[in-house]
C-alpha cells in the first residue's frame, strides 16, 4: 500500500517502517529503544533489563486476574469458563438451548435470545375461545380466521360512499342495463331516433359542412375551389422576374444554380463545390465558431492564440488529452497529454497524430510545498512533499 515516505539524506530524522540488520542494532551509550505505537513487539530472545508494566510480554509466569471489562449483546459463539477442574467451558448458544426446555425456543442466530414457541402453547386455545361470536361475522374454530357472511351488508345501510343503484335513458340515449348486485350498465346513442334526427341534425345551420381546395398547373398562379366553384388567382411571381427584397426571410433552403456566390461589385466571395466552400478573401466572425468535423487543420507558419487558457477535451471530458510534438514523422510524435484512466499528467513517445487513447510511458512529477508532515495526495505515486517547517523532503510511494 503506498503511503508518504522521508526521503533520508544528511541530517535527517529517520522515521522507518522496519530495520533489517545481518549484524545487529547498535545504540549509543544510555540510549534507550523506544517504540512509541501500543502494539510494537521486539521479538527473539532478549537479556537485560526492561522498563514498562510487562503486559505484552509472553511465556512470562503471572498471576491471573478475573477480567473487568463487560460485554452485552452476547452472540451464540461467545464463552463462559466452567470452573469444574477441568478447564472447561460452555457457549452463550449452549446455555440458551438449555434454558428454553419445551416451551420457548431459541432464535436470531448469531445473536441468539429465547423467544415463545407458538406450536407449544396452541393447546392453551381452542374452539370454545369463539363461542360468544354470532352474527354477521363467522370465526373458524380451528384457524381463528374471521369471515363476513354472504349478504350481511346493505348498501346505503352498512355502507358510505357513491353507488349506482340503477340506470334509465330516454329519447336518442337507450340503456340496457339490468338491476342487480354484479350488473354492467351498457349506454348507447340511437342515430336513427327521431329526436337525434330532428333535434340534433336540424338544428346546424346551412351552409355549415362546405369544401375548399387549392391547386396549381405552374408556376405564377393557383387554383382556389370553393363549394364546387373554381377561381384561377395570379400570384404575380413568373420563373424570368428578377424579385428585389430589402429583407428577406427563408423557412425553407437556397439552391444556388451556380459555384460561385458574388459581392455587390462583382467579385466573388463563396465557392461552392458540393459539400465544400472555399471562401476567397477573409473571413472575420464576429460571434463563436463551432467546428464539429473530425480534423481543423492550420497551415500557417506561426499560430496565436491570444486566449490565457486552451480547453482541450471539452466535448467529452472522459478521454485522455494533450499535445503532440512531431518527431521523426509528419504523423507521429512525443505527447505530453493528461491521462484520463489515473487522473494525472503523463508523457509518451511514439503517439499517432490521431490518437484517442495513450498509455502513459512515464508520469510527470508534482511537488507540493506546505508546512507540516503529508496526510493527503493528490496525483499517486511519484508525488512529492517539501514541508517548509524543517526543509524534509517525502515521496509517495
Amino acid at each position: 500500500m503506498a503511503t508518504w515516505k522521508k526521503l533520508i539524506v544528511s541530517g535527517s530524522v529517520a522515521e522507518l517502517a522496519s530495520v533489517s540488520a545481518s549484524v545487529g542494532v547498535l545504540v549509543g551509550t544510555n540510549q534507550q529503544i523506544q517504540p512509541t505505537v501500543a502494539d510494537t513487539r521486539l521479538s527473539g530472545s532478549f537479556s537485560g533489563s526492561f522498563a514498562g508494566d510487562g503486559s505484552q510480554l509472553t511465556n512470562v509466569t503471572a498471576t491471573a486476574t478475573f477480567p473487568t471489562n463487560e460485554i452485552t449483546n452476547l452472540s451464540s459463539s461467545d464463552k463462559f469458563f466452567t470452573s469444574n477442574g477441568s478447564n472447561s467451558f460452555t457457549t452463550y448458544g449452549n446455555l440458551l438451548t438449555d434454558l428454553a426446555g419445551s416451551g420457548l425456543s431459541v432464535e436470531g442466530s448469531p445473536s441468539d435470545s429465547l423467544s415463545v414457541n407458538s406450536g407449544s402453547l396452541q393447546t392453551f386455545f381452542n374452539s370454545s375461545s369463539y363461542a360468544g361470536v354470532s352474527g354477521d361475522i363467522l370465526i373458524n374454530a380451528s384457524t381463528g380466521v374471521a369471515s363476513i357472511q354472504p349478504n350481511s351488508v346493505a348498501l346505503g345501510t352498512d355502507t358510505t360512499g357513491n353507488y349506482v343503484s340503477t340506470v334509465s335513458g330516454s329519447g336518442a340515449i337507450v340503456s340496457s342495463v339490468t338491476t342487480g348486485e354484479g350488473s354492467t350498465p351498457n349506454i348507447t346513442l340511437d342515430t336513427a331516433s327521431t329526436t337525434f334526427t330532428s333535434g340534433v341534425v336540424s338544428a346546424l345551420p346551412a351552409g355549415t359542412v362546405s369544401g375548399s381546395s387549392l391547386t396549381t398547373s405552374g408556376q405564377g398562379s393557383v387554383t382556389l375551389t370553393t363549394n364546387g366553384v373554381a377561381q384561377v388567382v395570379d400570384l404575380g411571381l413568373e420563373t424570368t422576374d428578377s424579385p428585389q427584397f430589402v429583407d428577406l426571410t427563408l423557412t425553407g433552403d437556397i439552391t444556388v444554380g451556380g459555384q460561385d456566390i458574388k459581392s455587390n461589385g462583382g467579385s466573388t466571395v463563396f465557392t461552392l463545390n458540393g459539400a465544400n466552400a472555399t471562401v476567397a478573401g477573409n473571413l472575420t466572425v464576429s460571434g463563436d465558431l463551432s467546428v464539429v468535423g473530425n480534423v481543423t487543420e492550420f497551415q500557417v507558419t506561426n499560430l496565436n492564440i491570444e486566449d490565457q487558457f486552451a480547453l482541450l477535451a471539452s466535448g467529452s471530458g472522459t478521454t485522455d488529452s494533450g499535445i503532440i510534438a512531431a518527431s521523426g514523422s509528419i504523423n507521429s510524435g512525443s505527447a505530453l497529454y493528461h491521462d484520463i484512466t489515473d487522473n494525472r499528467w503523463a508523457v509518451a513517445k511514439s503517439i499517432a497524430s490521431n490518437a484517442t487513447a495513450v498509455t502513459p510511458l512515464e508520469y510527470v512529477t508534482t511537488v507540493k510545498i506546505d508546512s507540516g508532515t503529508p496526510s493527503t495526495q493528490e496525483y499517486g505515486r511519484g508525488e512529492m512533499y517539501i514541508n517548509t517547517n524543517d526543509d524534509s523532503i517525502w515521496i509517495y510511494s
